[in-house]
């Protein structure tokens, strides 16, 4: 795989995560929440207490975090595309990549966790966390 194609799924993760975070603003407002793929209980995993703990302490929702994740897994390797070669023969932006690579990783299994504890199922999250796993397929396939 192309580093083009690893910055096409990190965009389209930031799409999906910029729609989730309107449908949850919009929740918030008393909204009706469309489950996009099916399912209703998006906003079960959306208000739960772990995710109220992270806007508590970081002041943005957990969908915007998706929008943070996908900035920085589209930014990162383009600008190690042009940066300088280090040492490794790497620029130090690639190991930045992967760190945010691992960071989706740890994020999803946690977020997973969030919801198998819950016992329920936003499978709009779950394509989220689809597209967070293949783009980290993809650098991993490029290294």
């Amino acid at each position: 795989m192309t580093l083009d194609v690893l910055v096409a799924i990190a965009f389209a993760h930031g799409a999906w995560s910029i729609w989730l975070w309107l449908e949850l603003v919009d929740a918030r407002r008393g909204g009706a929440v469309t489950c996009t793929l099916g399912g209703s209980q998006c906003t079960d995993i959306w208000d739960s207490t772990f995710a109220s703990a992270v806007q508590d302490w970081t002041l943005l929702p957990v969908a915007a975090w998706g929008v943070v994740w996908s900035a920085v897994a589209v930014l990162m390797p383009l600008v190690a595309r042009r940066a300088p070669l280090g040492e490794t023969g790497r620029s130090p932006f690639w190991l930045a990549s992967i760190g945010a690579a691992v960071l989706g990783l740890l994020g999803i299994a946690l977020l997973a966790g969030v919801m198998f504890r819950a016992r329920a199922v936003c499978t709009d999250c779950l394509l989220s966390y689809g597209l967070v796993l293949q783009a980290t397929r993809s650098l991993a396939v490029m290294d």
